[in-house]
């Protein structure tokens, strides 16, 4: 997902994912500006030996918020991967392994 709103403009959004047994899925979001910015990505990962992964990048200044939200339920949890990584242009790092 690529959002670039203007200064004044409010943007929301979800993306859903629900993976079964085995699958890989992956979302990359690239968030550029706006007066207020979320996003919630949710996965439900529902079997053994699968991937999700979750990337994020959000440029933004003392003017403009970037909120994003990300979870991953793991259910049956059995061999299941799922990394992220969140940048912003600082150069300050989040991850998750």
């Amino acid at each position: 997902m690529l959002q670039c709103e203007s200064m004044e403009a409010y943007h929301t959004s979800a993306t859903y994912v629900v993976a079964g047994p085995g699958a890989n899925c992956s979302a990359h979001s690239i968030s550029l500006g706006g007066a207020l910015v979320r996003n919630d990505v949710v996965a439900v990962l529902g079997g053994g030996d699968g991937t999700c992964t979750l990337n994020g990048l959000y440029l933004a200044d003392g003017e403009r918020l970037v909120d994003n939200h990300t979870t991953i339920d793991h259910v049956n949890a059995v061999l299941q991967k799922s990394p992220g990584l969140q940048r912003d242009t600082r150069g300050s790092r989040q991850e998750r392994l």
